[in-house]
């Protein structure tokens, strides 16, 4: 399944996606399998996700580049545009890794701040390094073990408000070209946020730090 995400067809790899992420599950449920086992099965797969949310693709860096102007160039904001348009099918791929990583971290049905209702809230996720040319949604999440975001690009908005970070999670030398909803985040570890760079709007309301 794994070399599925290689193929040179968006709808192969978002196929591959939905089918890692049952297996995922699949693992994570097995009751023929002892913890040990269901976890580091479970972690193999969420580290191939995280991996490609990392990897490079074509126009992404050209992207990236101009979301730095895009705030004050008109030229620039409309390359954007073309270039979206045509990143779409790779981003629909991408976010819908996000959005199976956030149903499955979720806080809902949770009491207070935990313990975490999600199956993958106890996986360890790194996105270190990523440029997200699409949305980031991961709101209500919670997250048991540390998670890594440093040194990466956010070229759209970005929101992971109402979430608990039960450990350290790392948000350094981030770049963020458009709005970024930090609301009401409980921090339990180290939240690192140095050398970050806001172009758009910020807002931490109500976050906690322990």
């Amino acid at each position: 399944v794994v070399e599925l995400l290689n193929s040179a067809h968006s709808y192969t790899r978002l196929g591959a996606v939905h089918a890692l992420v049952a297996l995922a599950d699949e693992y994570l449920t097995d009751q023929a399998l002892q913890a040990e086992e269901k976890h580091t099965e479970g972690q193999r797969i969420i580290d191939v996700l995280c991996a490609y949310i990392r990897s490079p693709f074509p126009l992404v860096s050209e992207y990236r580049r101009l979301a730095g102007s895009a705030h004050t160039d008109p030229q620039a904001h409309l390359k954007m545009q073309q270039i979206r348009d045509e990143l779409s099918p790779e981003a629909r791929v991408r976010e819908r890794i996000l959005a199976e990583v956030s149903a499955r971290v979720s806080r809902l049905g949770a009491a207070g701040d935990g313990p975490a209702s999600g199956p993958w809230s106890w996986l360890v996720f790194d996105f270190s390094g990523a440029v997200f040319f699409y949305p980031v949604r991961l709101a209500g999440c919670y997250w048991a073990q540390p998670l890594n975001f440093s040194e990466c690009s956010f070229c759209e908005e970005v929101d992971v408000s109402g979430s608990v970070f039960a450990q350290d999670a790392d948000f350094s030398a981030y770049e963020y070209h458009s709005s970024a909803d930090f609301r009401d985040i409980h921090c339990r570890g180290a939240a690192v946020f140095s050398y970050c760079d806001f172009y758009g709007h910020a807002v931490f309301t109500g976050a906690r730090y322990d």
